[in-house]
């Protein structure tokens, strides 16, 4: 048995971490190897597994779900999009929100990228995915 194994009550214990990280970093990604909780990323991994070999129940995976669960782990992604989203995360964390200054040129690629992404939901060709990511960081979609 592994030293980071949950079992019984525990289960609802880690599920409440997941959602502190999702409330924290904006995304429930948690990764296998999370240096500030290694419990939490052992055993989210755990729960990818067990989903993949059918050994979740249906109220498992929708409690997982409530809380942010991402079932596929992300790659280090290098998007337009992604680049983009990683950088307003590292915004959001120097001040403590996602409203970007109008004035500072600093800002200025970061406020492009997100009126792009305002017009591509506009437009209907932001994916739901994104639109999520969005959400979760509080982004706001009138400027």
């Amino acid at each position: 048995q592994h030293p980071f194994d949950t079992a019984g009550g525990d289960w609802e214990e880690m599920r409440g971490r997941l959602a502190a990280f999702r409330e924290e970093f904006g995304h429930g990604d948690v990764k296998k190897k999370y240096d500030a909780d290694p419990a939490l990323g052992y055993w989210v991994n755990e729960q990818r597994i067990a989903k993949r070999e059918g050994r979740l129940s249906e109220g498992e995976v929708a409690a997982l779900e409530s809380v942010g669960m991402e079932w596929e782990a992300r790659k280090k992604c290098g998007s337009k999009f992604m680049v983009g989203f990683r950088e307003l995360l590292a915004y959001r964390e120097e001040f403590g929100t996602v409203d970007l200054p109008a004035a500072d040129p600093q800002w200025a690629g970061l406020r492009a990228w997100a009126q792009a992404q305002r017009g591509a939901r506009k437009k209907g060709i932001l994916s739901e995915k994104r639109v999520a990511y969005l959400d979760g960081v509080d982004f706001k979609w009138e400027e």
